[in-house]
């Protein structure tokens, strides 16, 4: 139940959070990795840091000069951690503290568009704790939150791609983690698969989570797809800079 309610309460905070329309806990798959991102200009960071009897939450976010992104993010950061600290007041007293640690990274693949990826990671009891990446991606031109369909003119189509592709990169990299099921399962093209898209120089990263795609041990995996895979779903191309 815990981690059902984080985790829905993450998920849905990302999807109900647009505009009208960790780092250190990530396990990558063995693709090559994109160097690391520059700063975008002006950008700096934000937290919240509360520390008290029952949590230890820090969060740390990007902040940029363009102000209405900034305060999208940081309203999307400020909800995430009012839902966590609602789920623990559900919770009875426990005999330790519940955590919530938030990392980011960010790339811009272009003067016009930049994705944030986020680490959530919390421990509410259990074995071990829980990983959630969650990714929001902004057309800086109108400060507008983009979603599949900004992406691409034909996001069935771009599904359908993105769902061959990953599907068949894992089954090459997972080695002895590759589990069928859960790999057919979790590379539908289902938009809910879908949902951690992170816009890339020439390309896309998918981010697969936890239990997604293969056991834990596995840990997260993502799959980065090039622009010319998905041509024929027509990609925006301006958002990279074509």
């Amino acid at each position: 139940m815990r981690r059902f309610v984080i985790c829905l309460a993450a998920l849905a905070l990302h999807a109900m959070l647009c505009f009208p329309d960790v780092r250190a806990f990530a396990q990558p798959s063995d693709q090559p990795a994109q160097p690391p991102a520059k700063a975008a200009p002006g950008q700096e960071e934000g937290s919240f840091n509360i520390h008290d009897e029952r949590t230890d939450i820090d969060v740390s976010y990007p902040t940029f000069d363009n102000a209405a992104v900034t305060a999208d993010i940081r309203q999307w950061a400020h909800h995430l951690v009012d839902a966590f600290r609602a789920g623990i007041e559900e919770e009875q007293p426990l005999p330790f503290k519940s955590t919530l640690k938030v990392g980011y990274t960010v790339s811009h693949p272009s003067d016009v568009a930049l994705s944030i990826t986020f680490d959530v990671y919390t421990y509410t009891g259990g074995a071990h704790g829980n990983l959630d990446l969650i990714t929001l991606s902004y057309d800086l031109r109108n400060a507008r939150r983009l979603s599949l369909e900004n992406l691409f003119a034909d996001p069935e189509t771009a599904l359908a791609r993105m769902s061959a592709y990953a599907y068949a990169r894992l089954s090459a990299t997972l080695g002895d983690m590759h589990v069928e099921d859960m790999l057919r399962s979790g590379t539908t093209p289902d938009v809910d698969n879908y949902a951690s898209i992170a816009l890339i120089p020439g390309g896309i990263r998918i981010h697969f989570q936890p239990y997604q795609v293969a056991p834990w041990a596995a840990g997260p995996q993502h799959v980065d797809m090039p622009l010319e895979d998905l041509a024929d779903a027509e990609p925006r191309a301006a958002l990279w800079g074509r």
